[in-house]
């Protein structure tokens, strides 16, 4: 992928203690399967977005709380649905912050997977994909 007009990132500290980025993307997928069948063509607009924010605790502890989003889109002869996910981290500085002690969790919520479909006069095609991808690290 290049990276076009539609991407955009941005950062700001909503407070002192406080800090915010996100992301936002948006693409043009075409596919042209109409030397085949012209069932097998399709343009689809899809957009993802990234947000995360950090919190630097009084404690010295700092967690951080992540979320991505990409949006549906229609392939050739279907659609693939959204997918979520959702981690969340923390971190605690040691020895006057020369080293550190963190946990990450991921896909707090098990949300991340999508379900395809597909269909034409000859098939019916339904997938469902959960990445399992829950872990603490």
């Amino acid at each position: 992928y290049l990276r076009g007009p539609g991407s955009r990132r941005r950062a700001c500290r909503v407070d002192r203690w406080l800090r915010a980025r996100g992301s936002f993307n948006l693409y043009q997928r075409d596919t042209d399967g109409s030397n085949v069948d012209n069932e097998l063509s399709s343009s689809a607009l899809g957009y993802s977005t990234r947000l995360s924010a950090t919190a630097s605790l009084p404690s010295g502890v700092k967690l951080q709380l992540s979320q991505f989003y990409r949006s549906p889109m229609n392939v050739p002869g279907g659609r693939i649905d959204a997918f979520t996910k959702t981690d969340l981290a923390v971190q605690r500085d040691l020895l006057d912050g020369r080293a550190s002690l963190s946990l990450r969790a991921s896909d707090i919520f098990n949300t991340m997977g999508f379900e395809l479909w597909r269909e034409s006069a000859q098939y019916y095609q339904f997938s469902s994909r959960d990445f399992n991808a829950q872990a603490l690290d």
